[in-house]
């Protein structure tokens, strides 16, 4: 009977011994993916902050052309083009 017992109370010390070493594996794991983690955030606001002047600055530079945008004037004008054009100059006429 103290053999039996002995076994079981073996059998639970290495489970809980077993839990106690996966537990800290996983602690060991989400340190280095935190670690990582905190890696990336380090190079993404780096990049944010290198990025941020240009894209600013091509924002503020687009504004005008975006603003004064017309497509039906723009299309008026290749229209007309392409109506005074001959077959033979259609395309040097569109290149212009």
């Amino acid at each position: 009977m103290s053999s039996i017992t002995d076994r079981v109370f073996s059998s639970r010390l290495e489970w809980e011994s077993a839990v106690l070493r996966g537990c800290a594996s996983f602690r060991q794991m989400e340190e280095e993916r935190l670690v990582q983690l905190q890696g990336l955030a380090e190079q993404y606001y780096q990049t944010m902050v290198e990025l941020r002047p240009k894209l600013v600055t091509a924002s503020e530079r687009l504004h005008e052309p975006v603003k004064t945008c017309d497509i039906s004037a723009d299309m008026e004008v290749v229209g007309k083009k392409v109506q005074r054009s001959t077959s033979t100059n259609l395309i040097l006429s569109l290149l212009i």
